[in-house]
């Protein structure tokens, strides 16, 4: 009996403790080998886009990142084996052996105790890089043009972290966003990733895709900038912004909450923005407001005594008046172009590269695409700025008012308008786009994976102004900004299969007008000489007064022939307040979809640009000087371009700090520091160039180009999963 008493009281409990002991760890043990086989297979993706492979093809594809006046207009090439439009993209399991598959499974799925709980706060610290510590942790939705990614935002010391599919309750536990509280999750998000999913995958595949749990990580040191934004007209966004030129925008499931993130993360910033005229912007950006309308009210009598329409004065803020900004008084007097400042404008109105549904809008400004030659001094060769697309003829503008005249008859709860379609929308800009990567794909998401017929495809320039300004009364779209910068767009160097036209032509590269001569180069330049032009420059005005300014609502805009539907419009429809599911998600869709108005920032008539700068350019006389220069360069900071004398050591600008010398064909000194076995790589060193306070890059006659960093902490880029792999 006592030898029984001692097993049941103290040999079997302790067996117990130490065998649930044993078993956590090997669950550890699992999770960490299954975590670590999923982030070989993100680095495995991430090789194989950029390593030759036999029987791949390589595809263009527009880099994400912002240069100067926030273009993107990097191309580059990545390998890839996807098909289009069927996207038959080859799997990476079935790269691997089957045997690691199906170790792979068994190691997600072994549950040693039906108790065990995965510790999902270990799997979050193992992405946290080596001496970084968490402050906060929130729940945010990444938008990346048209895809919604559920996510965790993990703010730590030294770096700011993204990783999808988690979800942080109040308990302060993580789990997968699927096993969240529907209560807790952004009910709006949900309803666009369930309207948007793709029949190909059920509910269980989509929860296997999770176990992956992609992250991203940016240094807190180069956040530069925080914006408030807009998403699907909800004062949920904020985007940020990096030295690099990177931006991310998030939302958040509320505006309570993206205040509070958005207070967080301001003081972080430790660094500037070099341009001051898009710092402006971004703090004029998160002052814009939107005060919500009862949609109630459109139908009752005081709100349609403006023949139906009257939302201007309930929307407009005193905040969202920007005529007497410093950007608007830079414009007028010729410091900045007209490019730019149509880019400064998209910005703050909440219109964002990040989000298809928000593109920057940029307008016609051509009207002749069939002459030989194009003089851009005529005045005749240029649009009517002073009214929309849908009102370029007399003919046409009558037609649109009649449509107006007839839906103010249809519905008395519904405000009439004069367009069914909009000027910008996620279709118009990936039809657009469509021959760059990855905009064939959001085009191919919003036709249900197929091209649609090549006739109705964007496949050359005269039939789309022609489309847009005379012929078809669903058209009324306006440019985006690639038309004034970016060529490659134009060009079909992805070779995808778009058909043939009723005619009998093959839909290859988009045809231009004869006085383009074909080159694509040609045609983007003097579309740009046209918008920086003297006509453009006297009357871009009113085009900002139609788009951005008081004719874009109100009884302006009916005047103007300027109404589009009122689902278009913030503070139209407050979704949070619909009750009936199905009604929620229809009014979702056609937001999503049909395309949203710009924030209006301009109260009254636009003021006009100073005729003495009307070319946009800068007419100061240059500084003459005794020093002889090696080369210009422009510096973002001051907006004018510099000398850079010649010397033995590269500088970075004006700090010694860092001073690197050649020493022979591949010896550099660093700060007196002699390297040499270091900066060998087939060749001899060619040229030098210092990035940043720690980056340099080193160029080689062989072509090649290699970046080094100055650092003191082996571990600086090395995450917790990492570490063991450091000697």
């Amino acid at each position: 009996e006592k030898s029984e008493k001692i097993l049941n009281n103290d040999i079997n409990p302790f067996n117990e403790f130490v065998l649930n002991g044993e078993l956590k760890n090997l669950n550890r043990s699992f999770q960490d080998e299954a975590d670590d086989f999923n982030q070989f297979i993100s680095l495995y993706k991430s090789l194989k886009a950029n390593v030759s492979f036999p029987l791949q093809e390589s595809h263009s594809i527009l880099y994400p990142t912002e240069g100067r006046n926030r273009k993107r207009n990097k191309i580059i090439k990545i390998l890839s084996d996807a098909q289009i439009p069927s996207l038959v993209t080859q799997n990476l399991e079935n790269d691997i052996s089957i045997t690691d598959m199906d170790e792979s499974i068994y190691l997600m799925k072994v549950k040693a105790d039906e108790d065990f709980d995965e510790d999902k706060n270990r799997r979050i610290l193992r992405n946290l890089f080596v001496h970084d510590r968490i402050d906060e942790v929130f729940n945010i939705t990444q938008i990346i043009g048209l895809e919604t990614i559920e996510a965790i935002l993990v703010l730590g010391c030294e770096h700011i972290y993204i990783v999808e599919g988690y979800f942080y309750n109040g308990n302060g536990e993580i789990c997968c966003n699927y096993e969240a509280p529907e209560n807790q999750r952004d009910s709006v998000v949900k309803l666009l990733t369930d309207l948007t999913i793709t029949n190909q995958k059920s509910s269980e595949n989509n929860k296997e895709d999770l176990n992956f749990h992609k992250s991203k990580s940016w240094a807190v040191k180069d956040l530069v900038s925080v914006s408030k934004t807009k998403f699907l007209l909800r004062d949920v966004g904020f985007e940020l912004f990096f030295k690099n030129g990177s931006s991310v925008l998030l939302t958040c499931i509320d505006c309570n909450k993206r205040n509070s993130i958005f207070n967080k993360i301001s003081s972080y910033i430790t660094s500037k923005l070099e341009d001051t005229n898009l710092d402006e912007a971004l703090k004029l950006a998160s002052r814009q407001k939107i005060k919500t309308i009862k949609s109630s009210n459109f139908g009752s009598s005081n709100t349609t005594e403006n023949n139906g329409f009257n939302i201007v004065d309930s929307i407009l803020s005193g905040s969202s008046d920007i005529a007497s900004s410093d950007i608007t008084a830079k414009w007028c007097s010729g410091q900045i172009s007209n490019f730019q400042y149509l880019m400064l404008l998209n910005t703050i109105a909440g219109r964002t590269f990040n989000d298809m549904t928000q593109y920057p809008v940029f307008p016609f400004v051509l009207s002749d695409y069939e002459s030989e030659k194009i003089d851009l001094s005529d005045p005749n060769v240029y649009r009517d700025l002073s009214k929309p697309m849908g009102a370029q003829s007399n003919m046409r503008e009558q037609q649109f008012k009649e449509r107006y005249d007839a839906t103010k008859e249809m519905s008395a709860n519904t405000p009439p308008f004069h367009y069914g379609t909009h000027y910008s929308s996620a279709m118009i800009v990936t039809s657009y786009l469509i021959r760059l990567r990855p905009f064939t794909e959001s085009y191919l998401k919003l036709q249900g994976g197929k091209f649609d017929h090549p006739d109705r495809l964007f496949h050359s320039i005269p039939k789309l102004w022609k489309s847009a300004s005379q012929d078809n009364t669903t058209d009324v779209r306006e440019l985006i900004p690639e038309f004034y910068y970016l060529p490659e767009f134009l060009i079909n160097s992805n070779n995808f299969q778009f058909g043939e036209l009723q005619e009998g032509k093959t839909v290859q590269d988009v045809e231009l007008p004869p006085w383009a001569d074909g080159d694509p180069i040609k045609f983007v330049r003097i579309m740009r000489n046209a918008l920086e032009s003297d006509f453009v420059s006297e009357h871009l005005h009113e085009w900002i007064d139609l788009i951005f300014g008081y004719k874009q609502q109100g009884i302006e805009a009916i005047k103007a022939t300027n109404v589009f539907h009122y689902l278009s419009y913030p503070g139209s429809i407050d979704i949070e307040k619909i009750r009936d599911s199905h009604e929620r998600a229809v009014i979702v869709s056609i937001i999503h979809n049909f395309g949203q108005t710009p924030l209006q920032i301009f109260r009254k008539k636009h003021p006009v640009k100073n005729q003495e700068y009307s070319d946009g350019g800068n007419k100061s006389q240059l500084q003459k000087s005794g020093k002889s220069a090696k080369q210009l360069i422009f510096n973002p900071r001051i907006n004018k371009w510099e000398g850079i004398r010649q010397n033995e050591y590269c500088y970075f600008e004006n700090d010694l700090s860092t001073r690197i010398k050649k020493i022979g064909h591949n010896g550099l000194q660093i700060n007196k520091v002699l390297c040499v076995e270091q900066f060998t790589n087939g060749g001899f060193i060619s040229c030098i160039k210092i990035l940043s306070r720690e980056k340099f890059v080193v160029g080689f006659n062989t072509g090649n180009l290699k970046i080094y960093e100055l650092s003191r902490d082996r571990y600086k880029y090395v995450t917790n999963a990492q570490r063991s792999m450091v000697k």
